[in-house]
């Protein structure tokens, strides 16, 4: 079984583009904390999401850069050729989201996150 949950902070509004056919596929990345039970060090992991169709749709409407949320979905990997060179993109495919802020509001988690640096994340 392939199934991936996270309880995450948005790292960047989605990007919202549509295929020649019309559908939907919303973009981005997720900050997820990692904490090291001996140490009591805390991490964190960027991981990117896709969202199709109208779950791509309602995602990047009503979610921004800081919005908490809770994914699941499936572990991906698109593969292709750059320059000769084969690569991975890796990413969660969004099944099912629930927001987790109660309500929208700017910078909620900046203090929470504000150590991280969003240029780690893989572009899309």
């Amino acid at each position: 079984m392939n199934q991936i949950t996270v309880t995450a902070v948005l790292g960047r509004d989605l990007e919202l583009k549509y295929s020649q056919g019309g559908s939907a596929i919303a973009s981005g990345s997720v900050a997820v904390k990692r904490k090291f039970a001996k140490e009591g060090y805390q991490d964190t992991d960027w991981l990117n999401i896709k969202a199709l169709g109208k779950r791509g749709e309602t995602m990047a409407q009503y979610l921004s850069k800081g919005s908490k949320v809770l994914i699941t979905g499936a572990f991906q990997i698109d593969q292709y050729e750059k320059d000769g060179e084969k690569k991975q993109f890796p990413y969660i495919l969004v099944d099912n989201f629930e927001f987790l802020d109660s309500k929208k509001k700017e910078n909620d988690y900046s203090q929470e996150f504000q150590d991280i640096d969003n240029d780690e994340s893989i572009p899309f």
